[in-house]
């Protein structure tokens, strides 16, 4: 089991190099955005960028994880064409009655968020985005499902590189402000099919299997009420901001939640390399051993970086943006912990997937992002964003929990939760102590000293405490014998 250990991070490695190159990017284009966009403007950008969201779990219909659990049913090349074909056509077909559906409704849709107040292109741009997205998405999924992160790799990069190009000279040189942007978005996803397409064309035919897009639906559709809700989790929040606040606090909010994505990309890297590999070992002997040390290791060495991260954020904001949205800092370390959370149902889904009981997922998520509506309706007037963020911090940790618990009656794992909860209670209050520290009016130095305390007693605890001894000294002596193996060569 050792060597897949070395698989998960060799892959998660090369999967974080995309992620770290995009964090790279989009740290470069935030203060760009925060010179040419308002606090209002960015809120209406994050707003619409959440709705497409929503766009593509309908479009999607779960069948990205049903291409996900047929594609290994076989070996043969012909099956896993057929595969990804009928995946594809199934999604043009749909998406394109779905969005022409979409385009004659675009004014409800701008009722609803905005009371009219923006033009009905932005949500043209946002539905063609969407469709033109699962179309991508099922295309170059094939890399990460042959187990091939480079191409993956290079196919992520190139999108990143040319959104950001298009979206630069439409904004800043052509100053077509929002309109701009969101051009830039769909045409950087629209350039690259057709590239995606000839690289991929041995696993794509016209070869549309009516029994297997049946099969598909049938894993996949009591699942896409989990994708809905999890959307209606990073929606909620900045949905009744708006309501509750202004635009402008929803730039802030948003504007937060991007210096917490270098979180969220550590932790989809984590997600496109641990899936295959996950299933690709449930039948292993030692295979339970393998996904209890995993979550622990996850759970420890994401934690950590969300507290130093949370204690940094102000300057952060200090460094990268305008002084219309420091304030944004407050959210970063919550929202932060959020996608860690999120990142954790990979894990916490295991046992659901292994005993092929999905609609306790989608029940445990659907209640999570109820209980998630709710909060934000209690929080946010009482204390705005930062009862946004904490709302949905408490919406993933509760459908966490429920996930794993219908797990453990699915397929038992028994994961080490006194570990995990230990991790998550320490990470709170570190989170919690260092904003009080952020946001006193005692000096810099003051307020970095202890913020430095606390991220070493927080370490020496999760290495010790949660880690312990033995393993890290495992860890130790397998660092010491690659050592000396790199000096005899």
């Amino acid at each position: 089991m050792l060597s897949k250990f070395k698989q998960l991070i060799k892959d998660s490695f090369i999967y974080s190099v995309g992620s770290v190159v995009t964090l790279v990017i989009a740290f470069f284009l935030i203060p760009v955005y925060t010179r040419v966009f308002t606090p209002g403007e960015y809120g209406t950008i994050e707003l619409l960028l959440t709705f497409n969201g929503f766009l593509l779990a309908f479009l999607v219909m779960g069948t990205d994880s049903a291409q996900t659990r047929y594609f290994y049913e076989s070996e043969q090349k012909e099956h896993r064409r057929e595969v990804v074909s009928t995946t594809l056509c199934f999604r043009i077909l749909w998406g394109a009655v779905t969005i022409g559906v979409c385009m004659l409704a675009a004014s409800a849709f701008n009722q609803f968020l905005f009371n009219g107040e923006m033009p009905n292109t932005y949500f043209y741009l946002i539905f063609l985005a969407a469709l033109f997205s699962v179309i991508l998405n099922c295309l170059i999924a094939v890399y990460r499902l042959l187990l091939r992160p480079k191409p993956y790799l290079a196919m992520t990069l190139s999108h990143g590189l040319l959104n950001a190009a298009i979206i630069i000279l439409l904004v800043v040189y052509f100053r077509q402000g929002v309109l701009g942007y969101l051009v830039g978005y769909a045409a950087s996803i629209l350039l690259l099919i057709p590239v995606a397409a000839f690289l991929l064309r041995e696993y794509i035919s016209l070869n549309f299997s009516r029994s297997l897009i049946k099969k598909m639906l049938k894993f996949g559709i009591p699942l896409m009420p989990t994708g809905i809700a999890i959307w209606v989790m990073n929606f909620a929040d900045r949905y009744f901001l708006t309501q509750y606040t202004t635009l402008g606090e929803v730039g802030l909010y948003a504007l937060g939640a991007k210096f917490g994505m270098g979180i969220a990309l550590i932790t989809g890297a984590f997600r496109l390399a641990w899936t295959p590999l996950a299933l690709s070992v449930a039948k292993e002997p030692d295979a339970k051993a393998f996904y209890r040390n995993v979550a622990e290791i996850y759970m420890v060495g994401l934690s950590f970086i969300v507290v130093v991260l949370t204690g940094i954020s102000k300057l952060l904001m200090i460094v990268m943006t305008q002084p219309d949205f420091y304030a944004g800092y407050i959210v970063v370390g919550i929202l932060a912990y959020s996608a860690v959370f999120y990142g954790l149902y990979t894990i916490s889904t295991l046992g659901i997937w292994l005993g092929e009981k999905t609609v306790f997922a989608t029940v445990a998520i659907v209640v999570s992002a109820g209980l998630n509506i709710g909060l934000n309706i209690a929080f946010i007037p009482i204390w705005g964003m930062i009862g946004a963020a904490v709302a949905t911090l408490v919406a993933y940790v509760i459908g966490n929990v429920l996930v794993f618990y219908f797990g453990e009656k699915c397929y038992p794992i028994s994961f080490n939760y006194l570990h995990l909860g230990a991790t998550m209670l320490v990470t709170c209050v570190g989170i919690a102590l260092q904003l009080m520290l952020l946001n006193s009016n005692w000096s810099i130095f003051l307020q970095y000293g202890l913020i430095l305390v606390i991220w070493v007693l927080i370490g020496l605890f999760f290495a010790f405490k949660i880690i312990g001894r033995d393993r890290i000294g495992t860890v130790k002596t397998a660092v010491e014998n690659y050592l000396q193996q790199r000096k005899g060569v």
